[in-house]
């Protein structure tokens, strides 16, 4: 979200590719390009074991959005069990 309203900000302060933009908002940039590097250790499992019989589950996707940001997330639900996971 911090990413999507600083290429906002951006693209207010400037109007050809090559414009300079603000020492405040260079100086944001580099606070959040530096915050990325904290990614690194994050992991993302790309599988989830799920049951034999497919037909009990289900992905349950949510998104808003508004002018300033947007957000999303999925749950995979087994609603035989009564069980949701954030995916």
């Amino acid at each position: 979200m911090q990413a999507r309203m600083l290429f906002n900000e951006t693209f207010k302060e400037t109007k050809e590719w090559g414009d300079t933009v603000t020492c405040e908002l260079a100086a944001a940039w580099t606070r959040w390009f530096r915050q990325c590097q904290r990614l690194d250790g994050i992991v993302v499992p790309r599988w989830i074991r799920g049951e034999e019989n497919h037909e009990d589950t289900l992905l349950a996707a949510f998104s808003d959005a508004s002018q300033r940001a947007f957000g999303s997330v999925v749950y995979y639900v087994n609603y035989k069990q009564g069980t949701s996971h954030l995916v």
